[in-house]
Order: C-alpha cells, then structure tokens, then sequence
C-alpha cells in the first residue's frame, strides 16, 4: 500500500519506499532522490495524460537517486512508475 502527497514524497506503509520529486514543475532534468538506497530498480515508465507510455531516452539510475531528460517532452501532466523488489512507487510531475 502506498500513499503520496501533493509534493511528491511517497511512502511505503513500511517506510521502505519514500522519494523526493524536484523541480516540479520541471522543464529539463527530472530528480527523483530517494531516502532508502534502491539498488534494485527493475523498472522505470513515463505516462503521459492519457495513459501512452512515453519512450524515455535517457534516464541515469543509481541506489540513491534516478533522474531522467524530460526536455523534449510536451507540455503537460506527466506519470511516472519506478518498480523496486519491495515495491513500485506512482506519482505524477507537470512538464512546463
């Protein structure tokens, strides 16, 4: 079970899974930081409005953090999904 509030932070009911979104609104680099080292991620999407997956070109992913080049991206309302072994987090980031 995950909750999420408006500032993009996420939490695990186990606190296993909490990261931190910044700048959003974003205009060329998209940070996710997260509290707990996941070196495990097996997945990152990007969703746009409408449910289309979006082809991510280039994204850099290490156990402390995941930042992705949204800079060719429309303007817009985006979402993200990152699946770790004890977890997927969900949140959405508005591309200016």
């Amino acid at each position: 079970y995950l909750k999420s509030s408006g500032l993009g932070i996420f939490e695990h009911e186990n606190n296993a899974l909490r990261s931190f979104v910044y700048p959003n609104p974003v205009k060329n680099i998209l940070f996710i930081r997260f509290e707990k080292s996941q070196s495990n991620i097996s997945g990152f999407f990007i969703y746009d409005a409408t449910g289309r997956k979006i082809e991510i070109m280039d994204f850099n992913k290490n156990a402390g953090s995941l930042t992705a080049d949204v800079m060719n991206f429309a303007k817009g309302i985006y979402f993200y999904e990152i699946r770790t072994s004890e977890g997927v987090m969900r949140n959405k980031f508005v591309k200016e």
